[in-house]
This record gives structure tokens, C-alpha cells and sequence, in this order.
């Protein structure tokens, strides 16, 4: 017996899902065909009642100067993301180079940058 490559079903899913011209996705969205695009538009929030985010008054993290150390200068800032083991990753686009930050907001090391191709 032969079986199927996960590539294969997922491309298959999405051709049968994109061809339903107007369908329920759940109680909250519905989708829709336009001119092949499908387009779904979602009603309420899938949260549920009681859940919620936190946000404390106080930051517990901060990073960047105005004049200082250049390790904290920030310039064109496009990204943030906080790592699993706590780090916080900068894309500072203006010198086109991660950053990388401790949890306490240490800078630890700089990846990239500008590179010497035409322009």
C-alpha cells in the first residue's frame, strides 16, 4: 500500500477548502470565495470569557538609549521577540543586525550587518 506524502494532503485540503464558494468556518468566521482568493472574516474573538493579558504598569525590560553605549542605540528598530530561555532579540534594520539581550536587558552579542555587495 502506498501512502501519501503530508505535502501532498495538505495541498489537497486547501484545494477542496479554497474551492467552497461560501462555507462556515466555525460559529464565529466564515469564509468566502473571491475570484480564487478565499477571504474569512471572523466575527468575534476565539478567546473565551475570563481569559485575558496581563500588562504590568511598569516595563520590566528596557532597552535603548539616546546617546550612550552604540550596543544600546536603536535605530530603525523593525522586530522584538523574547526567546524560551528568556533572551530578547532586537532586528535594529538601521545598522541591519540582530541584537541580542539578556533577560534583564544586557546586551550579549551583535549578528550581521551591513554587507560590502552594490547597493
Amino acid at each position: 500500500m502506498r501512502t501519501a506524502h503530508p505535502a501532498a494532503i495538505a495541498l489537497l485540503a486547501t484545494s477542496v477548502i479554497s474551492c467552497e464558494s461560501e462555507s462556515s468556518v466555525d460559529e464565529s468566521s466564515s469564509a468566502r470565495d473571491s475570484a480564487g482568493v478565499t477571504i474569512v472574516e471572523n466575527t468575534r474573538p476565539t478567546w473565551q470569557a475570563g481569559d485575558s493579558w496581563l500588562v504590568p504598569e511598569t516595563a520590566r525590560v528596557t532597552i535603548g538609549v539616546i546617546g550612550g553605549d552604540p550596543a544600546y542605540e536603536l535605530f530603525r528598530p523593525r522586530a522584538a521577540f523574547r526567546l524560551s530561555d528568556g533572551r530578547i532579540v532586537i532586528a535594529n534594520s538601521g545598522t541591519q543586525e540582530l541584537r541580542y539581550y539578556d533577560a534583564s536587558g544586557r546586551h550579549v552579542m551583535s549578528v550581521g550587518g551591513r554587507g560590502g555587495g552594490p547597493s
